[in-house]
């Protein structure tokens, strides 16, 4: 394994990723987010390992031919941080870690879904706007917070000029946020969330639409992800006019 410096990160890591390769990987590769990748060859990698300081990985490319033992050894060592969720790129990758690591890790199923087509026309709540997401609501919001922003961003700095978001406001309450849990040059994946008495009423396709037209001011493709099992996040994905674009695998830590 070859750690690679972060100028030769984008010309070595970028053609391994493709469209379905989750969105960190991208940030990290394009010097958005703070992160690390190991390879296989500093030039020409044939696999590659990407890295966030908080713990969540991406192998992506094609599992190495030699030195496996060395790559498995890294990724043990790895689950002793105080998070490890591995995104795999394919079946081979999957053969790979189960092979590598038994049962020390689980398995989840998750989709990932690009944006195909304008939203579904819905009638909007009189009373409700929908405004940009801002350092203070950073502050105050319960589940995008700075402690989210350290996690995925490296901290509130790096959010608030890289990141974006938008929350919709019905009286004087906040009834539905989403953010970009990561972005690169060319994708925004959103994380969303709407307070549990307001769901069903068209608050979190307010939000999301707000954060799909944003991105397409600014020439970025927006994204969702969600376990196979998420029917609720499924529906409110294909409302918004995004499809299926590939099934994966996550692992992480079983405990």
């Amino acid at each position: 394994m070859i750690q690679l410096k972060a100028a030769d990160m984008r010309q070595a890591g970028k053609p391994l990723l493709n469209e379905g390769s989750p969105t960190f990987a991208h940030a990290i590769a394009d010097g958005i987010i703070d992160g690390k990748m190991y390879a296989d060859h500093s030039v020409s990698p044939r696999c590659a390992l990407f890295q966030t300081p908080s713990g969540i990985y991406h192998l992506a490319g094609s599992p190495p031919e030699s030195k496996r033992d060395e790559w498995h050894h890294y990724l043990k060592e790895q689950r002793n941080g105080r998070r490890f969720t591995v995104f795999s790129d394919s079946a081979e990758w999957d053969a790979f870690l189960t092979d590598g690591l038994d049962n020390t890790i689980k398995q989840m199923k998750r989709i990932v879904f690009s944006f195909v087509k304008e939203p579904e026309h819905f009638v909007k709540d009189a009373g409700a706007a929908c405004v940009m997401f801002s350092e203070e609501d950073l502050n105050e919001s319960v589940l995008f917070n700075e402690q989210y922003a350290d996690e995925y961003w490296g901290g509130s700095d790096n959010f608030l000029r890289k990141g974006f978001g938008f929350k919709v406001v019905c009286g004087n309450r906040t009834v539905s946020e989403c953010v970009s849990i990561f972005r690169s040059d060319r994708f925004a994946e959103i994380d969303i969330a709407t307070g549990p008495d307001f769901r069903g009423r068209g608050y979190a396709a307010l939000c999301a639409r707000a954060f799909i037209s944003y991105c397409k001011e600014h020439r970025m493709k927006p994204r969702w992800d969600c376990d196979q099992q998420n029917t609720a996040s499924i529906r409110l994905a294909e409302k918004l006019g995004f499809r299926p674009l590939k099934n994966y695998s996550l692992y992480v830590q079983n405990r």
